[in-house]
């Protein structure tokens, strides 16, 4: 079914000059999202955000939008760091860019009504190679030659795994 008088606003100043970062409203229904980019959850964020979208829109769900899908903190689900004033993991949507919104364009770009109008189509390619970067993903184009670079030679192919190796170590060190 199709959906009629969307309106999309952004930053939307709630008590406590707290800000939502993105409020859709269709059809008398209301989609608050969160967007974390490389940002830390502020004490009692989302928790706020929810209460306010309830109340004065009778929001179901405040989403969360991260990199990769992650969940709030804690902190950010709760109401002055009370324990029983928890917002219940029902009303939270967490989506990711990586996935969901990647997703999401690649059907917009592949969809007839899209793909025919080249100035649109460009747009959210480019949007969608923006994401693949701040989420650090390749391109297709980008690993083929990545893939064919490591088959060159067996010296390649051994350095590459030996990276890999010595990466998980490292990583396992920061955690």
């Amino acid at each position: 079914k199709p959906i009629k008088n969307i309106k999309i606003k952004r930053k939307v100043v709630i008590e406590g000059d707290r800000t939502i970062d993105i409020v859709i409203e269709y059809d008398g229904n209301v989609i608050p999202i969160e967007v974390k980019i490389n940002a830390v959850d502020q004490p009692n964020q989302l928790y706020d955000y929810a209460q306010q979208s309830k109340v004065e829109n009778g929001a179901k769900r405040v989403y969360y939008l991260t990199k990769f899908g992650t969940e709030p903190s804690k902190e950010s689900c709760c109401r002055s760091n009370s324990s029983n004033k928890q917002l219940p993991k029902e009303e939270i949507g967490c989506i990711s860019w990586s996935y969901d919104i990647l997703k999401w364009l690649d059907e917009c770009i592949s969809h007839y009504n899209t793909y025919t109008k080249a100035p649109i189509r460009e747009i959210l390619i480019q949007y969608a190679a923006v994401i693949r970067k701040f989420t650090d993903q390749l391109e297709e184009n980008e690993k083929m030659e990545i893939a064919e670079l490591l088959l060159k030679t067996p010296e390649n192919l051994k350095s590459a795994t030996d990276i890999a190796i010595a990466l998980d170590s490292v990583k396992m060190n920061l955690l």
